[in-house]
């Protein structure tokens, strides 16, 4: 059993499903909401919702314990997850559910104190340079890595827990940077700054009518460690906040 913030994760391996229960009905109504939101684009393993538990039954799916983390792997994953997160975006702007806010706006909701750090520096230097006025901020999973992409027979997206407002190309770096933290894999952020996933960032670029700039590649990444570090700094994870300054930091300075 996995608890925290008023919330239960447990798993019935009999059963083959996991049970997340809710203390408040509040944050039961809004992983309702954020399941709604989400599973017509993305493929999310069965729930079962029962309100007068505050229960939602979730199908479970063998984690990718075996599975091994090549190229290949992560290029499939990353295109399947941006062909629907396209889809997703197309409909978010048809249907005005983003946030267009100006660089001042955007730098007011990060953290004063990381915003003086070298990284903060750096950010605000390109962000000074930049040529983008606006900057769209949207629904995302928040914690997208491997480990909460499940596959069997197809991509299926777990753990909604930290899904929230963010900047609309986010969850790409933050899969990128936990590879490279949390398993020592540079190799996508070393593709992204050699260009090879511009694929996906002009196509999220046009779809929301802004213009990707590939000059701006460590303002993209900057901008959203900045987004992770301001979040980790509100929970409190002071540990965790260094060790996202510190890769950032010197993937910015091998990349300058």
């Amino acid at each position: 059993m996995i608890t925290a913030g008023g919330k239960a994760k447990i798993f019935d391996f009999e059963k083959q499903s996991v049970l997340h229960f809710f203390k408040e009905s509040k944050d039961y109504e809004e992983t309702k909401q954020i399941y709604s939101l989400f599973s017509p684009f993305f493929e999310i393993p069965a729930q079962e919702f029962v309100d007068e538990e505050l229960l939602i039954r979730e199908k479970y799916i063998a984690p990718n314990s075996n599975i091994y983390r090549s190229e290949k792997l992560h290029n499939n994953i990353l295109k399947d997850y941006y062909e629907r997160f396209n889809d997703y975006l197309r409909n978010c702007s048809s249907t005005e559910k983003f946030n267009v806010c100006s660089p001042r706006v955007l730098l007011e909701s990060m953290s004063q104190s990381l915003l003086n750090s070298g990284l903060g520096q750096n950010v605000l230097q390109l962000l000074f340079d930049s040529e983008t006025n606006e900057w769209l901020q949207v629904m995302c999973h928040g914690d997208l890595w491997f480990e909460n992409i499940l596959i069997g027979g197809t991509f299926y997206i777990i753990d909604w827990e930290h899904a929230g407002e963010y900047l609309f190309f986010y969850d790409f770096f933050h899969y990128a940077i936990t590879e490279y933290m949390r398993k020592g894999d540079a190799s996508i952020v070393h593709r992204y700054f050699m260009g090879q996933f511009d694929y996906i960032f002009n196509e999220l670029f046009e779809i929301v009518g802004l213009t990707y700039r590939d000059e701006e590649r460590l303002l993209y990444f900057g901008l959203s460690v900045l987004q992770k570090a301001t979040n980790l700094n509100r929970l409190g994870m002071i540990d965790q906040v260094a060790r996202w300054l510190e890769f950032a930091e010197h993937l910015i300075a091998k990349y300058s």
